[in-house]
């Protein structure tokens, strides 16, 4: 991302998403680039990939370089769990109703002896 002009030192500063924002309000609200920057002590630079990307993108492009967000669950992503919870959940009733049926089995063929 950016790196805020502090010490030639310094590491790259990550800026949060809300600061970005917050920014792109003032320049829409007709402050100038170069007074922003001086007194956020960012570069101008910085200031106007934000702008650019904004401009592009929109909101997304402006987050960071992370891990990307997960998509909100489908509603077939919903209906397949929901069909794989049932499935389940009968081949468990499916496999009671067979030990009965073995054990009835059982049961009768003893009594015939």
């Amino acid at each position: 991302m950016g790196t805020v002009c502090r010490d030639k030192d310094s590491a790259p500063a990550r800026h949060a998403l809300r600061l970005k924002l917050a920014v792109l309000a003032q320049l829409e609200g007709g402050e100038s680039i170069s007074r922003l920057a001086w007194r956020l002590n960012l570069r101008r630079q910085l200031l106007y990939d934000w702008y650019d990307r904004f401009r592009n993108g929109g909101v997304d492009a402006l987050r960071g370089r992370g891990r990307p967000r997960k998509p909100p669950p489908s509603a077939d992503a919903y209906d397949l769990a929901q069909a794989r919870r049932r499935i389940t959940e009968l081949e468990q009733k499916l496999a009671a109703r067979e030990r009965e049926l073995a054990f009835m089995k059982y049961r009768v063929t003893r009594s015939w002896r």
